[in-house]
């Protein structure tokens, strides 16, 4: 039997199709503004004076970079509901993956302000400013135009991983695709439709990041990049 390909056959879930979008949306945009602090706080942390600090921080980063996000996921999801605390799937879904995710964005921004000229530190010391002053004033603008572009990326990768929701019940496209597949038998147009759109999102991340690097980051003195 020859299969024919139908998108009409998806038309009854199309109305739910805007909001798994929104939801996933939403989900990314929380997160990636969640890992982008942490992931500064982590970076800081990284290379505190305090050697413990630095270790307990170290063991962080390696135990989120090495252990597979679904496992993350369900330890969060499932932990917090035997402890008593039922927050739901998409706000487990937000710390799992801000937690993964932050991992990854401390090395980014520890590699950004390793890329600083201790020169750069000793001046600012040297001018009296505080450590607040110090990194939003002279560290943190140089530092930016190294971590623009991987930490890009690690956005990209947080769309696709809130895909991952789908396994505790996050209405997002994964989950719709997983509906609307079952319901319908029609897993192939299904799976076309949330490519397409998993790849639409992740296009547009990449062209904001490369206006933004050729309008913002090109004008920050130091070395060009993008």
């Amino acid at each position: 039997m020859q299969y024919q390909f139908d998108l009409s056959a998806l038309g009854s879930f199309l109305p739910h199709l805007p909001s798994a979008i929104a939801n996933t949306l939403t989900l990314t945009v929380a997160v990636c503004v969640g890992i982008t602090i942490f992931g500064v706080m982590g970076a800081l942390a990284r290379t505190h004076s305090s050697q413990l600090v630095r270790a307990l921080m170290a063991s962080y980063v390696e135990i989120m970079r090495n252990v597979p996000l679904l496992v993350i996921l369900y330890l969060v999801y499932f932990t917090l509901a035997q402890v008593g605390l039922r927050i739901g799937g998409y706000w487990s879904a937000f710390i799992a993956l801000t937690l993964n995710g932050t991992a990854f964005t401390t090395e980014i921004f520890r590699a950004g302000f390793a890329t600083v000229p201790r020169g750069q530190y000793e001046a600012a010391n040297a001018l009296g400013l505080s450590r607040w002053q110090s990194f939003s004033m002279v560290i943190a603008p140089q530092a930016i135009r190294t971590v623009y572009a991987p930490l890009g990326n690690q956005y990209v990768a947080t769309v696709l991983g809130t895909s991952l929701a789908s396994v505790i019940s996050v209405g997002e496209l994964t989950d719709w695709m997983g509906t609307a597949g079952s319901y319908s038998s029609r897993y192939l147009e299904a799976f076309v439709v949330i490519g397409a759109l998993y790849l639409l999102i992740c296009q547009v991340v990449n062209v904001m990041r490369i206006v933004i690097g050729r309008v913002f980051i090109r004008k920050i003195p130091g070395r060009s990049g993008q």
